[in-house]
């Protein structure tokens, strides 16, 4: 049977997605200091690790940060070295996981190999930080991944892994500096500039609530050579749409939480009562029956040829 097109259309994909692309850094042109955003951490669970460290963590100033000037400032042979992104997290390549001396100097008390999982799968050891001699008194961790999904998948134990060795270095003390923070974290890949970026990445954007973005413009202020694909950088866009997403349905739990106490510690209590349907919609309005939705007959997109 022959048939006509009864409105336009093609065969071409409808939608070609775009990689994401690092927006242009945000700095005071007269001061070189990088702009961010930041915002507190307002999570009450457990899932990123203790919410009162991370809230305390989140509500100390970071020191102004001399985008431009470091940016101009950057020599080729600082990617074969690590830099401090915050005084409690470092960032390069795997040499330095092997370099007891800095390792000694710089106090790091963890290390975080951020490798590939298909090579960490043929080769077990490869990168694994608890076989390098120069970290045989540290905490360490592997975090494999292949993909933009990997890293949405398995970050989050990842992130409460952090915190937790944080906070045991930090038990007795009042944050109100940074300095306050115990513990220093060593996050590195094979290059320092493509895998282990993305882990401090996240960890910013969790802490401090800045966008992916900013969190990337931040790391380059002290480590120009990351450079991440545009996949990895819109899984980082994905991730912090997560954070958002948990931080805003926090605080509307809370907030419904703290009305109900207020409403049943209130004088017009009353016991045993029981929420009815009446509590929760508006008696006023009505549901529009189905047969009073007009007629809207849709369009065909073929039509039997004349």
């Amino acid at each position: 049977m022959s048939y006509s097109a009864n409105q336009p259309y093609n065969q071409n994909v409808a939608y070609q997605h775009h990689p994401t692309i690092l927006e242009p850094a945000e700095y005071n042109t007269e001061n070189g200091v990088l702009q961010l955003t930041y915002r507190p951490f307002r999570l009450n669970s457990t899932t990123y690790g203790n919410p009162a460290l991370l809230r305390a963590m989140s509500a100390v100033a970071l020191a102004p940060i001399a985008y431009a000037a470091n940016k101009y400032s950057w020599k080729y042979d600082s990617r074969h070295k690590a830099q401090a992104v915050l005084p409690f997290l470092h960032l390069g390549p795997a040499p330095i996981a092997r370099d007891a001396s800095y390792i000694t100097q710089n106090g790091i008390s963890m290390a975080i190999a951020v490798r590939s999982a298909q090579s960490a799968r043929a080769q077990p050891k490869w990168l694994d930080p608890s076989r390098f001699p120069s970290c045989t008194n540290l905490q360490t961790a592997t975090f494999d991944v292949d993909s933009p999904f990997d890293v949405i998948q398995r970050i989050k134990p990842m992130l409460k892994t952090m915190t937790d060795h944080l906070e045991a270095r930090t038990v007795g003390r009042t944050i109100s500096s940074l300095a306050d923070i115990g513990g220093k974290i060593l996050v590195f890949c094979e290059s320092g500039n493509d895998r282990s970026p993305v882990l401090v990445a996240a960890y910013l954007m969790l802490v401090y609530g800045i966008a992916w973005h900013e969190s990337l413009n931040l790391i380059h202020a002290y480590r120009f050579s990351v450079s991440l694909s545009g996949n990895m950088n819109e899984m980082l866009k994905t991730l912090e749409g997560m954070f958002r997403a948990e931080a805003d349905t926090a605080a509307v739990f809370n907030g419904i939480q703290n009305q109900h106490q207020a409403q049943v510690g209130g004088s017009d209590n009353r016991r045993g009562s029981k929420r009815t349907i009446d509590d929760a919609y508006d008696t006023d309005e009505t549901m529009t029956e189905e047969n009073e939705i007009s007629d809207r007959p849709g369009t065909a997109p073929f039509i039997d040829a004349a």
